[in-house]
């Protein structure tokens, strides 16, 4: 499941030599400067006749025309030194200006050599590469960790210091869990004997529970074989506040000093994952290379259309900086504690329980008091 996706190699849609053709053709055909013709035969000085596959003829009149004769070659070998002396025949038979030839699978070096000492230019077109794409190539597919956690069963171990005659045995914490909820004035803690404020309680839970989700996130690194699935977990979790400077909230009997807090956190981890397919649309995208300069254009066609967009490939684009995105990537999201996130699975696996000090989740530093 976690193996990258497949796709069909986009030259395969050239396998005829005639879309071959028709894909160079189309190539200089987007140039209004130029008049392209397909499969010409003309009579050169020799008498000879000589076919060309691609002519391309550049300005007006016969005097100022030049012209660049194409051979096209989709073979399942390389191009040898005496297709490129059959194309020099031809240009000089016919008085052309230059040729070009473009192939699949490259040239023979002793057809290299010869192109250069007779200023021929050769292509070839392939697939484009990872970097070419962008990396970390046409296929991307990365994986979604989604983290939650609820905080049940909170049992605080707690003291009501009454200023009221006949108030209750017990009194819980009514918390009320929300967005900006750690800025409600109920949930705010104050030193004892100073009424000095401090932390909201709920910014100490805040903390554990992040603290608690993110060390999940750190021991896992993919669930089962990558596919959709999640795991539930349960926590029990103590914050002590014995030591802690602020640990009374105020309620309309006095005020309630705080021990322990205990609580559950039930986790859970959901994963997905991302499949990408940067040719989606397309109806090619292929890479030109000049043989001999390596220099190089992206060509594409989006859906139905006809026409061929060129992209020059920069020289940067083949350095690129920074670290590259990495296939199999997993990147982790945390909600936040009052998304509701629905049923957080079932059958949780019990963990070992997390004890923190109060003081080790937030300092006690607040500007009514100085450490």
């Amino acid at each position: 499941m976690n193996a990258p996706p497949t796709f069909a190699p986009f030259i395969d849609k050239l396998v005829d030599w005639r879309d071959f053709e028709h894909f160079v053709r189309d190539l200089y055909a987007s140039d209004p400067e130029v008049r392209v013709e397909h499969n010409v035969t003309e009579v050169g000085r020799s008498g000879a006749r000589r076919q060309i596959d691609v002519k391309i003829t550049q300005g007006e009149g016969k005097g100022a025309q030049a012209t660049t004769l194409v051979e096209c070659k989709r073979w399942k070998e390389k191009v040898s030194r005496d297709r490129v002396d059959v194309l020099f025949a031809s240009i000089d038979d016919l008085e052309a200006s230059k040729g070009v030839l473009f192939t699949t699978k490259g040239y023979e070096a002793g057809a290299e050599a010869y192109a250069k000492s007779k200023d021929i230019e050769l292509f070839i077109v392939r697939d484009m590469t990872d970097r070419e794409w962008g990396l970390p190539g046409r296929a991307v597919w990365l994986y979604l960790h989604l983290y939650a956690a609820r905080i049940e069963n909170l049992q605080p171990d707690a003291e009501l210091m009454a200023v009221v005659p006949n108030p209750p045995k017990t009194l819980g914490l009514n918390l009320k869990i929300g967005p900006g909820s750690d800025r409600d004035p109920v949930h705010i803690l104050q030193a004892a004997g100073t009424g000095a404020k401090g932390p909201s309680l709920l910014t100490l839970l805040y903390e554990a529970r992040d603290r608690i989700l993110r060390g999940l996130a750190g021991q896992i690194r993919l669930l089962d074989d990558g596919g959709e699935v999640s795991r539930a977990f349960r926590v029990p979790v103590e914050i002590d506040l014995t030591d802690y400077p602020f640990r009374e909230i105020p309620n309309v009997f006095g005020f309630l000093r705080l021990g322990r807090l205990r609580f559950e956190l039930l986790a859970v981890v959901g994963q997905s994952r991302l499949d990408f397919d940067r040719g989606k649309g397309l109806d090619l995208a292929l890479a030109v290379e000049n043989y001999v300069t390596r220099e190089h254009d992206r060509v594409i066609r989006r859906g139905e259309a006809t026409d061929l967009e060129v992209v020059e490939v920069a020289e940067r684009e083949e350095g690129a900086e920074g670290e590259a995105l990495e296939n199999g990537t997993v990147f982790q999201v945390f909600t936040e504690p009052w998304v509701d996130v629905g049923a957080l699975g079932a059958n949780p696996k019990a963990l070992d329980a997390v004890r923190f000090a109060a003081s080790d989740l937030v300092p006690p530093q607040n500007p009514d008091m100085p450490l």
